[in-house]
């Protein structure tokens, strides 16, 4: 649990958890991320790679939980290239985000995801689970992020491109992509060719929508 407390990576994370042997895939417990809980925390310019395989709940490349109950918790310049692969056994919502599970119901302060982008793999057949969160009860404010899945096949439930929203839950995404939709679509769609972001890699947006704006963009 971190809070209040900030942490600036610069750096790459591998992060390598539980194993697959034919059919058969093998790990411990739930919460499968580097980090399982995050409370005001702020997390900045950290690229997270590896592999995580679970038939359990909470998969995540960067969180499991965040509870934010006296300062908002920021995840900034983050970058995940981990593929997250449930197996179909789970009994229950399998929640798993590209950045993020689940965002807890005891949140009193808002969150924010800026500058971050997954490029992983969601595969299995996991439940009920998201692009960058699996699940929020407390709003988020998404700026500037890209969701470029290298491979979907887990769409069983009510995916969503970024995130799945508690019932009276409204989430901003200013400036945020995707190159594939994942169950309800949020944010714009767009092609990539070769990219910047913050952590050195400029991603240069050439197609975007709508007409107009891809015109510009063009002609740029």
């Amino acid at each position: 649990t971190l809070f209040p407390y900030t942490m600036l990576f610069r750096s790459t994370l591998t992060y390598n958890r539980g194993q697959k042997i034919g059919d058969d895939i093998r790990v411990v417990n739930d919460y499968c991320a580097p980090f399982v809980l995050l409370d005001g925390a702020t997390i900045r310019h950290l690229k997270v790679k590896g592999e995580i395989y679970t038939f359990h709940k909470y998969a995540a490349g960067i969180a499991s939980l965040v509870n934010c109950s006296q300062a908002a918790t920021v995840i900034s310049d983050c970058h995940v290239s981990s593929p997250l692969y449930g197996a179909s056994s789970l009994s229950a919502d399998a929640c798993f985000g590209g950045i993020v599970a689940n965002v807890l119901p005891t949140s009193t302060v808002d969150i924010e995801i800026t500058d971050c982008t997954f490029s992983g793999r969601i595969l299995g057949t996991v439940t009920n689970s998201s692009g960058m969160v699996g699940m929020t009860n407390r709003a988020i404010q998404f700026e500037s992020c890209i969701f470029d899945p290298q491979e979907l096949t887990s769409e069983d439930g009510s995916p969503a491109t970024f995130v799945r929203m508690a019932s009276g839950v409204t989430c901003t995404f200013d400036e945020c992509y995707y190159t594939k939709p994942y169950g309800t679509v949020q944010g714009s769609i767009v092609l990539l060719r070769n990219g910047i972001g913050a952590f050195g890699m400029l991603a240069m947006i050439y197609l975007t929508l709508p007409p107009l704006l891809s015109l510009l963009l063009l002609l740029d």
